[in-house]
């Protein structure tokens, strides 16, 4: 469906607002503390999600780094070798990149419910505002406050949780350049590891090695997609790189992740989400977001209904949720 125009005004979730960097976490929050509430967030979602099975070993890590679940981080870097373990080269490259995409997944989970929970208090101040006593939307009022708690106490947790593993990714990436300093999987992770850590020089530097050595990576479209949304603030930009990169490998689930991310309105939002599903059911942003999402995004729908009907403008029809 193609959006007009008076919609985008209408509904644009206020990209700032997103691009800008969330609190630090309340004093008082620990990482255990952030974990049991990661945690007893995903155990309240239903139905429960499929379980990811992993083979052992490298094998496992690569399966976990396409699938970009969550779940299966954990396990992929136990599989590789216990804390402290010697591991031959590419196994420790493997394991810093496990670390980062796992930390760059909370990321991305907390930027979505952050965003989401923006788009939830649109939806609450246009529900308070009308003093509505329809049940169904009194029901999805207090969906929205409710969602919007728990979606700024997840995103708060999350960032936490993400700086210990982005900072434990760092450290790999770092011993494997000692090891060998001119070998592509090193200064490969390191990039990775510099932009989330936003040090944007050295994360330069490695990008011009990476250019060189491999100028068609399709990991190198998706660092020029995420490098245009964290460094430059560019979304537009940032979705032509990550859809390049789908073109390329439409299996690419983190592209596609990303894309949820920097949508301009919860109108594309929504469908970027949907395509997500379609690729990945148990997704984290699926389950976490999603019910939060389609909450907003059928409030913006309806809402620009009663403006269409308000200016006597044909209303267009919307494509529903699966």
């Amino acid at each position: 469906m193609r959006i007009p125009s008076r919609l985008v005004v209408v509904l644009t979730l206020a990209v700032v607002a997103a691009c800008a960097t969330a609190p630090p976490p309340r004093r008082g929050l620990h990482l255990q503390g952030a974990k049991a509430m990661v945690e007893a967030f995903e155990a309240s979602l239903v139905p429960p999600q499929q379980v990811v099975q992993l083979e052992p070993g490298k094998a496992g890590a690569l399966a976990a780094l396409k699938s970009d679940r969550l779940d299966a981080f954990p396990t992929a870097v136990e599989q590789l070798g216990p804390p402290g373990a010697e591991l031959d080269l590419e196994s420790q490259a493997l394991r810093a990149q496990l670390h980062l995409a796992w930390g760059e997944a909370e990321l991305t989970v907390a930027e979505v419910l952050a965003r989401t929970a923006l788009s939830l208090e649109t939806t609450v101040r246009a529900l308070e505002v009308r003093k509505t006593d329809n049940p169904d939307e009194l029901a999805m009022l207090q969906r929205a406050r409710e969602r919007i708690t728990h979606y700024r106490e997840v995103d708060e947790a999350l960032r936490l949780l993400a700086a210990e593993h982005v900072d434990a990714g760092h450290r790999e990436a770092e011993a494997v350049i000692e090891r060998d300093p001119d070998n592509y999987l090193g200064y490969r992770v390191a990039a990775d590891a510099a932009r989330l850590r936003h040090q944007w020089q050295r994360f330069g530097d490695l990008l011009t090695r990476i250019e060189a050595h491999n100028p068609d990576s399709n990991g190198l479209r998706f660092l020029r997609g995420v490098a245009a949304w964290m460094r430059d603030g560019d979304a537009i930009a940032a979705a032509g790189h990550f859809r390049s990169a789908l073109q390329s490998d439409p299996a690419f689930i983190r592209a596609q992740a990303q894309l949820v991310l920097v949508a301009p309105t919860i109108i594309d939002q929504h469908a970027e989400l949907m395509s997500l599903k379609a690729m990945s059911p148990d997704h984290q942003l699926v389950r976490w977001a999603g019910p939060g999402i389609e909450t907003a995004w059928s409030a913006a729908v309806e809402r620009q209904k009663q403006i269409d009907a308000a200016m006597g403008l044909p209303t267009a029809t919307a494509p529903q949720p699966e």
